[in-house]
């Protein structure tokens, strides 16, 4: 009887260690599931850092590449600019050697003397690697005590530049005398087509610019006040300014910004010379240094 009824026990008691078993097992796959997920999760977390890292360093690459694409391109332009000036400069030398000392220097005469090169010249306009015109006027003459002619001199700006333009031009050194360099200015083209580096540039530190002036269209316009001293001029060994421009005089004088563009002005003499001050024949001993022009 007791065998009996110890035997109903166990078979009683059976189900009960299968639900337990079976709770077991679930509660264990429970813990693997999650195990797995947290694994797939972490998974997930190391490839999305992963490919938000390698999309960072593709950013940084593209920009990269962009800025030194720019760069090569400004540097590109840079020295086709150069090139162009010194191009222009030696054309007019040329000029007056053929037409004499009185040649008038503007924008027409030379586009008719070809002395422009055809590159440059687009709907009768001389215009600039930048987009902007190149103007070319006659400038102050260069004279020794007596008041006879050293050399006839012109200045060239160019307009229509970005303030960053303006600077790397003005950093650059453009020669000396000997050269036949006169004179570096900087400046702004305003909405009337005032531009303050070529009007400026044949001031002396001790002349103030006129306070009137024509404009292209023959309108008589007054300028702002210029200060006594110009310092967006710089001029070869000069005490107060010389070339080539400081960085922060580059940066200050090139005043570009609410609807202007910057300009850059170069004055050069047609005969370059060492000294002209103390030439007692000034005609023939620049005609002599003419043939010297490199």
């Amino acid at each position: 009887m007791a065998k009996e009824t110890q035997a109903k026990g166990i078979e009683l008691n059976t189900p009960k260690a299968e639900d337990q078993k079976e709770d077991q097992q679930e509660q264990e796959l429970k813990i693997k599931r999650r195990l797995t997920l947290s694994k797939r999760n972490k998974i997930l977390l190391l490839i999305a850092v992963i490919l938000t890292f390698l999309l960072g360093i593709f950013i940084l690459a593209v920009k990269f590449a962009r800025f030194s694409y720019q760069r090569v391109n400004d540097l590109t332009q840079l020295n086709y600019t150069v090139a162009q000036i010194s191009q222009i400069v030696d054309n007019i030398r040329q000029v007056y050697m053929i037409h004499g000392t009185d040649t008038v220097l503007n924008n027409e005469f030379l586009l008719k003397s070809g002395a422009v090169p055809k590159s440059l010249i687009k709907h009768g306009r001389i215009v600039n690697p930048y987009g902007g015109d190149i103007i070319i006027r006659p400038s102050v003459p260069i004279e020794n005590k007596k008041e006879n002619l050293i050399s006839p001199t012109f200045k060239m700006s160019y307009q229509g530049l970005e303030q960053k333009v303006c600077i790397n031009l003005a950093l650059l050194n453009w020669g000396d005398l000997s050269k036949g360099l006169q004179a570096v200015s900087i400046g702004y083209v305003d909405g009337t087509g005032y531009d303050s580096a070529l009007e400026t540039i044949d001031t002396s530190p001790t002349q103030d610019a006129p306070n009137e002036y024509l404009d292209a269209s023959g309108q008589l316009r007054r300028r702002p006040v210029v200060p006594k001293f110009h310092f967006n001029v710089a001029k070869p060994k000069d005490k107060f300014s010389p070339t080539p421009f400081a960085y922060e005089k580059a940066r200050s004088g090139c005043m570009c910004g609410n609807g202007s563009y910057c300009s850059f002005a170069l004055q050069y003499m047609i005969y370059a010379i060492d000294n002209p001050t103390k030439l007692d024949d000034p005609l023939s001993a620049a005609n002599k240094a003419m043939h010297n022009i490199k």
